[in-house]
């Protein structure tokens, strides 16, 4: 990575990503680049597809619809509409 000092999240954060489709939740364990494309590596991952009211999930950390993925998991930071710190506990 060319400049760490100005990206958006830094490495072992907990982050939730929105995309388009659906919310993605886990940790940073490295960010890659190919070519103009950065991509955030989460370990600890979870797919949201549904987070009900955005403000009350982000208070309480609790999603009504979160599903573990099984593998670290690349999302093109291209794809991401809004990267937030996540400061609850990851779900269960």
């Amino acid at each position: 990575m060319d400049n760490m000092d100005n990206f958006p999240v830094s490495l072992g954060e907990v982050v939730v990503c929105r995309t388009l489709a659906y919310y993605y939740l886990g940790c940073v364990t490295h960010i890659t680049r190919a070519g103009d494309l950065y991509f955030l590596h989460l370990s600890d991952a979870f797919v949201i597809s549904d987070v009900g009211d955005w403000e009350k999930t982000l208070q309480s950390g609790k999603f009504p619809d979160a599903k573990p993925l099984r593998q670290e998991t690349r999302i093109g930071l291209h794809a991401c509409v809004e990267i937030a710190p996540w400061y609850h506990k990851l779900p269960a």
